[in-house]
């Protein structure tokens, strides 16, 4: 966040999701009281997401961290925020990733997932399930570390020195214009490259993601992207050699 006032607007924005969430829970699917709630907290967040920025709410032993940065102490006490919180570790979410281009039936969608307990994910075959089954292109939810049937049968050690800038990529954090610079940077090295693919893959699957879950391919689609914003396009294909090895 850019500065105090834009993460206080954005956790106002938390109470009105909040609210569509707790009405969602109340009242029948058809309830005038749900579009309106929805339709509010949707029009407040398009003033917060932009193009180069979507909005990353993360979800950290027990603390909440928008696009990166913890929310303080004293708000972390809120109770939009406590109860927001409460939704995302019921439902083993770890992260949120809400782009610019999501549309109003997207948010109800993902408005309707947080509004699920636990036992109810659970009948609906988890996070995981649910998610590969709503049409949501412009919303990503990042599993937590060891969330229900997510966990792996092993956590693997991601020794890979520019380890943070995979999580730019993964759902973890935003991406930062420094983050394409060191990506300028580094590319030249074949081996490098390589080496920050397979890197990713791993600390993926740690999170308990597969190659059939959106989030898998939405992350490689970034990563991609990412290079092709950061390197010549004579160097594309040489890039596209060292990802395929």
């Amino acid at each position: 966040m850019a500065n105090t006032m834009t993460m206080e607007k954005t956790i106002g924005i938390l109470g009105a999701m909040v609210a569509a969430i707790n009405n969602i829970r109340l009242y029948p699917p058809g309830s005038g009281l749900i579009s309106s709630s929805v339709e509010k907290a949707f029009t407040a967040i398009q003033g917060v997401i932009t193009e180069n920025e979507p909005l990353l709410i993360a979800e950290s032993e027990g603390n909440l961290l928008i696009s990166g940065e913890p929310v303080g102490f004293r708000m972390q006490q809120f109770p939009q925020i406590a109860t927001f919180r409460g939704c995302m570790i019921a439902l083993g979410v770890r992260s949120i990733l809400l782009k610019k281009d999501m549309t109003s039936p997207e948010f109800r969608i993902f408005l309707t997932l947080l509004s699920k307990t636990s036992e109810e994910a659970e009948a609906e075959g988890g996070l995981q399930k649910m998610t590969a089954k709503a049409a949501m292109k412009n919303v990503s939810l990042t599993p937590a570390l060891f969330a229900g049937s997510a966990r792996p049968a092993k956590v693997r050690n991601v020794d890979f020195p520019d380890l943070d800038l995979i999580k730019a990529f993964t759902g973890e954090r935003s991406p930062r214009e420094t983050d394409y610079m060191r990506i300028g940077e580094k590319a030249p090295d074949s081996r490098w490259v390589a080496e920050f693919f397979k890197a990713a893959v791993l600390q993926l699957q740690n999170q308990g993601v597969t190659m059939a879950d959106n989030l898998y391919s939405d992350s490689i689609s970034r990563m991609v992207q990412a290079f092709a914003r950061s390197t010549p396009r004579e160097n594309w294909a040489r890039i596209s050699g060292s990802v395929s090895k």
